[in-house]
Formats: structure tokens, C-alpha cells, sequence
């Protein structure tokens, strides 16, 4: 008789040698990560475009946190001469970041990804809690989580908060299922520090004729956006809404000018 596929597969993917896989990915990023800083002198990848926003939060206006010569001219502070990426996040997310501008750009990266471990960590915690997973999977299903490639080169190691998403759609997710809809929504709104975030999951809660949460989303949503109008003034804002048009028209164009198949937004 033949081999079920189930009996076959069995040998590759026993627990230990998911996580002996799942470790030697960790090694190779860690390596990556090493090899980076020796070569290029260059740790962070994206991270430099949050840290810059932070310091002109810092050092500048409020108002000139969207001002792209001064944007430039703290990009290049940490990156160097080459390459420049425009921050295309909400002005509220600015807050974090400016705190987190007062440490070397090497401490601030240091606890940016310990933060984003900590955050998966809650996640998955929280997410397998309310799933009722047993409690054998704890370890090796965050280390699971943890070395899943497009996470973990694309994200971590060059520092985008991804881990944060993850954890507000799991709180909301959780509050949800608790008939707490309207936090559920509130919650949801964190996700508007990038935009692109609620392009559908606003539209999914209208159709699923979800109107608590809905209500929630533009509760949670209104209150960012006065944050942010206090934050940053009017201009600003308005200057944030031109750079997230400049993003869209460089997205749409036929030049291959960012690589979308990485985005897991």
C-alpha cells in the first residue's frame, strides 16, 4: 500500500526539527545582521526613516515634521550619503519616536527590536490563550512565529513595528470575541499609524454589518487624528496627506521603484 503524504512529511517536520530549522534561521539573520555592520556600516534598514522622524520631532517644530528637506538632512545624519525614504506615518506615531530619538541610534534600533519581540511575544501569547492551545506548543510556537522569514528578515531586522500591528489586531480580535465591540473598534484605530492598514479592515467591518466596531474605529480613529492635529498643527497634517499621495503615485507608476511583493500589509 502506498504512503499516506501525512507519513511522509512526518519525519521533516517533528517538533525538535522545527525548531532546530526555526534556530538556524534565527543564526543566519543574526549573521546577516553582523555581516551588515561590517561591510556597510549600515544597521536597521527602514529604522533609519522612523529614527530620522523622531529627531526632527526632536529638534525642529512640530510643524517641519513633514518638511522633507529636514527629513533629508536627518536621514543622511544616520544613513549617510546614500539612499532616502520619506516618513509616511501618521503624525501621532511621531510621539513614540521622538522619545526614542534622545538614545544613540544604536540603542534607540537595540530596544526598537527588543520591543518588537516583546510585542510578537504578547501576541502570541494572548492569541494562542484565546485559541486554547495546549500549553506544549508556548515555546516552539513563538519560535515559530519569531523566525517565519518574511517576518523576520523583512520586518525585524529592518525595523518595521509589525509586531505592534499584530498585537493590536490580536487585542482587538480577543475583545471582540468578548463582546466588547466598540473597545474592539477603538483598539483597531492604532492601526492608523499606517494607513494602508485600514484600507480593508474598515470596509470588512461595514460589509459584515459589524457597526459597533465600526463606531469604535471612527471613535478611536477621530481621537488619533486630534492628537495628531495638536501634535503637528494643520500644515503638517496637510503635508503628510501630499506625502502619502507621492507614495501612491511612485506605488502605481511603471518604474519598479519599491519591491510590493515583500509587503506583508
Amino acid at each position: 500500500p502506498t504512503r499516506r503524504s501525512s507519513d511522509l512529511m512526518a519525519p521533516i517536520f517533528t517538533r525538535q526539527r522545527v525548531a532546530y530549522y526555526c534556530t538556524v534561521l534565527l543564526i543566519v539573520a543574526f549573521a546577516i545582521q553582523v555581516f551588515s555592520v561590517l561591510k556597510d556600516r549600515e544597521i536597521g534598514g527602514d529604522f533609519m526613516t522612523l529614527y530620522a522622524a523622531g529627531r526632527v520631532s526632536l529638534n525642529y517644530p512640530h510643524t517641519q515634521l513633514y518638511n522633507l528637506d529636514i527629513q533629508e538632512t536627518e536621514y543622511r545624519k544616520v544613513a549617510g550619503p546614500n539612499g532616502y525614504s520619506p516618513f509616511g506615518y501618521t503624525p501621532w506615531f511621531s510621539i513614540p519616536l521622538e522619545l526614542l530619538a534622545h538614545l544613540p541610534y544604536a540603542v534607540a534600533f537595540g530596544l526598537w527590536t527588543v520591543l518588537s519581540v516583546f510585542f510578537l511575544w504578547v501576541a502570541y501569547r494572548l492569541l494562542s490563550r484565546s485559541e486554547e492551545l495546549p500549553s506544549s506548543w508556548n515555546n516552539l510556537g513563538f519560535l515559530a512565529c519569531l523566525a517565519f522569514p518574511p517576518y523576520l528578515f523583512y520586518s525585524l531586522i529592518n525595523g518595521h513595528p509589525t509586531a505592534f500591528a499584530l498585537l493590536v489586531i490580536v487585542c482587538a480580535y480577543i475583545l471582540q470575541k468578548k463582546g466588547k465591540n466598540v473597545l474592539a473598534g477603538m483598539t483597531l484605530a492604532l492601526l492608523s499609524y499606517k494607513p494602508t492598514f485600514l484600507v480593508f479592515i474598515g470596509p470588512m467591518l461595514f460589509f459584515t454589518r459589524q457597526w459597533k466596531s465600526l463606531l469604535g474605529l471612527v471613535i478611536g480613529v477621530g481621537i488619533l487624528g486630534l492628537v495628531g492635529l495638536a501634535w503637528v498643527g494643520v500644515d503638517a497634517n496637510i503635508a503628510f496627506l501630499k506625502i502619502l499621495r507621492l507614495y501612491t503615485q511612485a506605488i502605481n507608476s511603471g518604474a519598479d521603484i519599491f519591491q510590493t511583493e515583500k509587503y506583508i500589509d
